[in-house]
This record gives C-alpha cells, sequence and structure tokens, in this order.
C-alpha cells in the first residue's frame, strides 16, 4: 500500500519542486534577445558568463552581449539595474562597487565589478570607468575591447581631462586589438581636449625605428606614459563610429562652427578612407554654415557620386546638403529641383524625405 501511495505522490512532488525551482531560478538576458528564465549562474570568468539551463546544458556567452543578469542568490544585481532604470545611476554604481568587494563567492565579486563598468559606461562616467576597465585588464589581459569606455564627456570637461591623463600614465599588456583600442580612445580624447598636442603625439608619418625618431628630431608619440616612446610603423586611427565626430555634429547643432570645424581639420589625417564619407559630408554642412556655398556644393556632390552605389542613406543626405547649398547660391530652380528628385526615390530615408518635402513648400511659397 505504501508503495502504492508513494507512487502516485513521488512524480507530483517531483512536479512541485521543479515548479518552485524554476519560479526561483536566475535569469539572463542577451541583448535584444528573449531571457534565459529558470537559469542557474554557476561563473564568471574571462569576461564570459556561465549558466546552466533547464536541460542542464552549460552556456557561456560573454559579458559585453548580456544585458540584464537577474540571480536569486545576488540581489544586487537587480537592484543596481532597476536603480540605473529610474535614473539613479550614481546609487547603482554604489551599490555594484560595495558587492564587487563583499560577495561572498569569487566569480560574484568579478561579476559585480564588470557589471559596475557596464553601468558607468551607460551613463557615460569615463573618468570612473576608465581606471576600472584598466583594473580588470591588468587581471585579465584577455578582456574584449568591446568593454572600453568610449562615451566620453563634451568637449572641455574634467572627466575627459582626467581620462587623457591616466591614459597617458599607464601601461597596458593585453592582445593587440585592446592595445590598439586603448590607443585610439586616446587619440580621441587628445583630439578634443589638446588638438596641438595630437599631432606631435601622433605624427601623421610615422619613423618606424628610434634611431629615425632621434634623427628626424621629432616628439615620439606618449605611448602609455613613455616621455619619449618610439613610434611606430603602425598608424592610429580613429573608430568607425568616433564619439569625435559625434561631438564634431553636436558643436555644429549648437552653432560652434569655427570649433566643429577645427576639430573635424584635426580629426581628419587620422580617419581610415573607407571612413571618411561620413566625415566628408559633416565637413560640408560646416561649409554651408559658414556660407561657403560654391565649394560644399562642388565637394558634397562629389561625395554623393561616390555613395550612390555603396551607401544609398548617405548619399541622399549628401544630395539635399548639396540642394541646401544651391539654394545659398540664389539658385532655387536648381535646389528644386534636386529635392524634387529625392522625393522620387523609393528607398529614400524617412527623415530626409521629410526636410525635402518641406523645402519644395518653402521654395514653391517663394514663387
Amino acid at each position: 500500500m505504501f508503495r502504492t501511495v508513494l507512487g502516485y505522490i513521488a512524480p507530483v512532488l517531483c512536479v512541485f519542486c521543479c515548479a518552485e525551482t524554476a519560479a526561483r531560478g536566475d535569469s539572463v538576458t542577451l541583448r535584444e534577445k528573449t531571457p534565459f528564465t529558470a537559469v542557474t549562474v554557476t561563473d564568471f570568468r574571462a569576461g564570459v558568463l556561465h549558466f546552466r539551463g533547464v536541460s542542464g546544458e552549460t552556456l557561456r556567452k560573454p559579458i559585453e552581449q548580456v544585458e540584464r543578469i537577474d540571480i536569486t542568490d545576488f540581489p544586487a544585481l537587480q537592484q543596481a539595474g532597476e536603480l540605473a532604470a529610474d535614473g539613479r545611476t550614481d546609487k547603482a554604481i554604489e551599490l555594484l562597487a560595495a558587492a564587487g568587494k563583499s560577495a561572498p563567492l569569487d566569480w560574484q565579486r568579478r561579476l559585480a565589478r564588470f557589471r559596475c563598468l557596464s553601468t558607468m559606461n551607460q551613463a557615460g562616467r569615463i573618468d570612473d570607468g576608465l581606471p576600472l576597465f584598466l583594473e580588470l585588464v591588468r587581471e585579465e589581459p584577455g578582456l574584449s575591447p568591446t568593454l572600453l569606455p568610449r562615451d566620453f564627456s563634451p568637449r572641455g570637461s574634467e572627466r575627459n581631462r582626467e581620462a587623457l591623463a591616466l591614459l597617458r600614465k599607464t601601461r597596458l599588456k593585453g592582445s593587440p586589438a585592446l592595445v590598439s583600442a586603448v590607443e585610439s580612445l586616446r587619440l580621441e580624447l587628445t583630439l578634443l581636449e589638446e588638438p596641438r598636442s595630437a599631432a606631435r603625439e601622433y605624427p601623421q608619418r610615422q619613423p618606424t625605428t628610434r634611431a629615425a625618431a632621434a634623427e628626424d628630431g621629432e616628439e615620439a608619440p606618449l605611448l602609455f606614459g613613455s616621455p619619449r616612446a618610439a613610434a611606430t610603423s603602425e598608424r592610429v586611427y580613429l573608430p568607425r563610429n568616433s564619439g569625435v565626430r559625434t561631438e564634431a555634429g553636436r558643436m555644429l547643432a549648437a552653432g560652434d562652427v569655427a570649433g566643429a570645424s577645427q576639430l573635424i581639420e584635426a580629426a581628419l589625417p587620422y580617419v581610415a578612407s573607407e571612413d571618411r564619407d561620413a566625415w566628408d559630408l559633416l565637413a560640408g554642412r560646416c561649409r554651408i554654415e559658414r556660407k561657403e556655398y560654391a565649394r560644399a556644393a562642388e565637394t558634397l556632390l562629389a561625395l554623393a557620386e561616390a555613395t550612390a552605389a555603396r551607401d544609398r542613406a548617405l548619399n541622399a543626405e549628401a544630395l539635399y546638403h548639396v540642394a541646401v547649398a544651391h539654394e545659398g547660391l540664389a539658385r532655387p530652380d536648381v535646389a528644386a529641383g534636386i529635392y524634387r528628385e529625392l522625393l522620387d526615390r523609393e528607398d529614400l530615408p524617412a527623415s530626409v524625405r521629410q526636410r525635402a518635402e518641406a523645402a519644395v513648400k518653402r521654395l514653391a511659397g517663394r514663387g
């Protein structure tokens, strides 16, 4: 009798236990993915999160792909995420920094510090995020460069200057990709805060040997704190989506045309040829604001022709600004013709269509 009853009860108990485990399980949410629920986070090392799914299989995901982590036995992560979502970033950072020192398990302390770095990055706190990133790199030289803080503050910020000073006195060991990314960040900050130093620290024609640098009498770039570090044959380039270009665009939108133009001019020697299009568009917009309409129309038309096949969205922006330049040249008929040609395109971005339609109506009203 007892065995018979047990035979009925055991499966029921199993169901309830499984349900309770699922209810209390951890969850991992990847960027733009459906969350993994009812999992168990088991480890975090070398920038990779380890967690076991309901099937028993262990999954491994790089931390830069992870948007949110909720761990039943480590509530600080969830609490910090909620604080950050509410805009209380300082409190979230404070909580994660404390957890990075006091969590009971080594992997939990490491994870808290990485989440703290992520929160700092999202808040644009480069002055706080960069020291933590460099500290983590010293412990794990194989760290992915995607975790490097890149959202610096507007030009003239004390946070930028502090980050630049730290990079200049830091000797870094890591993968070539990581070292390159850090050097690229230092170039960005130098262009923003000390543009005159950029040409000296990152000469456009870099000698290939220490002897060549000495013969040329050039001051070699300050590579991680060495005051006379040897120049290398490797050119340092700005990243494709450089924050320097973003800052130049912000300055232009704010009416600082001279500052934006100077920043673009200083940055262009460090832009890879395959990344020039967006910079050339921004430079053309600056020329329009400086009322250099003929030069703007010429360079933007050349840009439009060059991007007709490879980047239709940027091509549309270039043509739109060609029309704007012709308006400045008192050629409304030419401008209106370009606007209409744009409006005939099925692939025209919505933002360009809206501006072109408004321009056509405005010009028609003048007639």
